[in-house]
């Protein structure tokens, strides 16, 4: 081989090596801005009152909104797509039966019965129930069953379900004598409680992530709270994207408020992001799209404060609880803003 060759073949491995790193570490601008603020429809909730600040959640055939301020019921129901009031389960309180702070709220339909069940965890009782959302909707005496007693040391935040062996969750760990909490993704064990450390070299010290699952796909999008970063990873903790936002820096900013929430709709990554001071603008008023694969379409201005979104995959319908005042709940058709 001659010296030329030898030359040609290490310029030839080295461009390969530097396009692999480069499919998996990009840096990304996000300059396709579209004001959707007209196309929300506000969905009215007159049946029942419901505090600021309430999150929802839901499945195929129910919109779920929990109100954790409540001191009767937490939950109410509504039919989805047309928003029909179906009723309230889930009461507050210390008792046996009863949810003291809602950690997570998981809908899962059974396996052997086809029926929707609610996975609660509850830091407050320190424990893990589940419900039959029609039994509790139409029994008032109904009692939920409870599968296990969470670890005090450390607790499921935003658990996502899987299967009963394998869930996806924030893990919050209590330190000792403190006021402060360490957070980490891990995954969950239903049945046994267990949690155990998910893609640990890439957490970020002091940055507060969210994230969410694609079972479809099987990954898992995780967003910065502190840090303006998308990591996208494959079920065992393989990194296939981690996409720098235009205002990351690799140290947590502990006053800067960069991603707010995270939903995976379908083909596509929605963030709400903020870029402000997390004391006045915690909560963003855009959404940022990417692909499933973490490529940049848009940017939607919604032009309120969103608390939390729920995509209704059937209908292609974004439901959002807003913290302004002149709209608490609302609606957007997905595509159509994309358009």
């Amino acid at each position: 081989m001659t010296k030329l060759h030898a030359v040609i073949i290490l310029l030839v491995a080295f461009f390969f090596s530097c396009g692999e790193k480069d499919s998996v570490n990009i840096s990304q601008k996000r300059n396709n801005v579209i004001n959707i603020s007209g196309m929300i429809e506000e969905f009215p909730v007159e049946e029942v009152l419901i505090h600021d600040g309430a999150a929802l959640f839901g499945s195929d055939r129910y919109l779920y909104i929990e109100d954790y301020r409540s001191t009767g019921k937490i939950t109410s129901v509504f039919s989805i797509p047309d928003g029909r009031y179906i009723g309230q389960f889930m009461d507050f309180g210390a008792g046996p039966n009863e949810i003291a702070s809602v950690g997570s709220i998981n809908l899962v339909t059974s396996e052997d019965d086809g029926r929707e069940k609610a996975i609660v965890v509850d830091f407050g009782n320190y424990r893990t129930s589940v419900y039959d959302v029609d039994s509790a909707l139409i029994d008032s005496t109904y009692t939920p069953r409870r599968i296990n007693a969470l670890d005090k040391t450390y607790l499921p935040s935003h658990y996502v379900y899987v299967n009963d062996t394998l869930g996806f969750t924030r893990k919050i760990t209590i330190r000792p004598g403190s006021t402060r909490f360490g957070q980490a993704l891990g995954k969950y064990n239903l049945l046994t409680g267990e949690i155990t450390d998910f893609a640990p070299e890439e957490h970020i010290e002091g940055n507060r992530s969210l994230f969410d699952v694609s079972k479809e796909t099987q990954r898992v999008v995780e967003v910065g709270a502190n840090v303006d970063i998308v990591v996208i990873y494959d079920y065992e903790g393989n990194v296939l994207r981690r996409i720098k936002g235009p205002n990351y820096k690799p140290v947590a900013e502990g006053w800067k408020s960069y991603f707010s929430d995270v939903k995976i709709a379908g083909p596509y990554i929605l963030g709400v992001y903020s870029g402000g001071d997390w004391n006045t603008k915690g909560n963003g008023k855009r959404i940022e799209v990417l692909d499933i694969d973490g490529n940049y379409i848009a940017t939607l201005d919604v032009g309120r404060e969103i608390m939390t979104m729920y995509y209704h995959k059937p209908s292609g319908i974004l439901w959002f609880s807003f913290l302004n005042d002149d709209m608490q709940f609302g609606t957007l058709n997905l595509e159509e803003a994309l358009k």
